[in-house]
């Protein structure tokens, strides 16, 4: 019950300080295939001429090759082999263990969305930080 009401008391409040990205390139390796796109990702790197990035992506349009769950999947392919990719095209090394974006200007809309649980000052990188459960592992973490 207490556990409850500190939560529910931590998600209400406003945040004190933005997340901070650590450029450790966990996101884009660990989550790899799993980010998928939205189809408004893809009308606009259509409309942008982005042929560079559409390379990289499978379409599905038909059901039976979505395993019936979505209407539309947009994923990194492999434009040679047609195999999903193990992680994002667009990640880059520099320097010793940094990565960056290579399409920061039009990445997907979930990678802009998306923050790790040490971005917030706890739990792993490149683990998904998810709104009352990623706070409720913060809570276990500093309150035990």
């Amino acid at each position: 019950m207490v556990r409850d009401v500190v939560v529910s008391t931590i998600v209400m409040r406003k945040p004190q300080k933005m997340p901070v990205c650590s450029r450790c390139g966990k996101c884009c390796l660990v989550q790899g295939s799993g980010f998928t796109m939205m189809p408004e990702d893809y009308g606009r790197w259509r409309s942008q001429g982005r042929y560079d990035i559409l390379r990289y992506v499978w379409l599905c349009r038909v059901p039976g090759d979505c395993e019936g769950k979505w209407d539309v999947w947009i994923d990194w392919i492999d434009p040679e082999t047609g195999e999903n990719l193990k992680h994002c095209p667009f990640l880059t090394r520099f320097g010793r263990g940094k990565y960056a974006c290579a399409i920061h200007d039009t990445k997907p809309q979930i990678c802009e969305k998306f923050w790790c649980e040490r971005a917030f000052g706890a739990g792993k990188r490149g683990v998904p930080f998810h709104g009352v459960n990623g706070l409720k592992k913060v809570f276990d973490q500093v309150v035990g």
